[in-house]
């Protein structure tokens, strides 16, 4: 990463000095107005990029203290820029280096530990409205799919996925990209952030090998059922194999076939 945007992302935020200067206590009614501590992006400082600011935000992760464990209402992505943080996700610590992207669905819970001045990460924050626009991009089987599938899911499954992307220059200059707005403030429009984001996701297909951890994944069938019934639930009255098959992304000799056998 550039020296001069790391700098600028580096800077002490208003809420950091706070921090520094209470003795590191986190002020839970900046986050939510609930008892539960469910994050609302509403409350967040945050970058609001573009038109309909709440589908989207960008906001530099608070250092000096420890976030309990907590929910979102929206899908966050959390990519570092130097240093490391550490998440625990159900029984799983997940530790992100420089140039490790961590994304978690709507529906994860986790807490992360207190990250140190040196410690500089960028959190994206999607409404789970505006990430199911990328659903079609994702739906062919691939992890990325499986989580965005999850987020939409009334009583989705928590899960996450841990890449190391800054080896491969491309998807750090796309990360880069979408920073320069949250340090200039300058305003963005969506429909820029959303081919900035859709390149990264296709680079992140395009290289599986960036994928360093992730939730347990049930088991293939298991989730095609899922999807089969979700689809029949919803859409029964004109459900068809053939929009079953383009949801899915299976041959529909395929697909029949399995249907017949399970």
């Amino acid at each position: 990463m550039k020296q001069s945007l790391l700098m600028r992302l580096s800077e002490i935020t208003e809420e950091e000095a706070s921090l520094l200067q209470s003795g590191g206590r986190l002020d839970r009614s900046l986050y939510t107005a609930a008892g539960d501590f469910i994050i609302n992006p509403d409350r967040l400082s945050a970058h609001r990029l573009g038109e309909g600011g709440r589908q989207i935000a960008l906001r530099t992760h608070t250092r000096f203290v420890e976030f309990p464990l907590h929910g979102h209402e929206y899908v966050e992505m959390m990519y570092v820029c130097s240093g490391s943080v550490t998440h625990i996700i159900g029984e799983d610590t997940v530790v992100l280096g420089e140039g490790d992207l961590l994304i978690l669905s709507a529906h994860t819970r986790h807490r992360v530990l207190a990250a140190g001045r040196e410690d500089v990460a960028v959190n994206l924050i999607l409404s789970v409205d505006f990430l199911s626009s990328f659903y079609e991009l994702l739906r062919t089987g691939t992890e990325l799919g499986e989580l965005v599938l999850e987020s939409l899911r009334r009583e989705g499954k928590p899960c996450y996925l841990h890449y190391h992307i800054s080896h491969i220059p491309p998807m750090g200059n796309l990360m880069e990209n979408l920073f320069y707005s949250l340090v200039e403030e300058q305003s963005t429009p969506q429909s820029i952030f959303r081919r900035t984001l859709e390149l990264l996701f296709e680079y992140l297909i395009l290289h599986p090998a960036t994928l360093k951890q992730m939730s347990h994944r049930p088991d293939k069938s298991e989730m095609m059922r899922e999807q089969v019934l979700s689809y029949i639930g919803s859409c029964y009255p004109t459900a068809t194999l053939t929009e079953l098959v383009q949801r899915m992304g299976f041959s529909p000799q395929y697909l029949s076939e399995w249907i017949a056998l399970h």
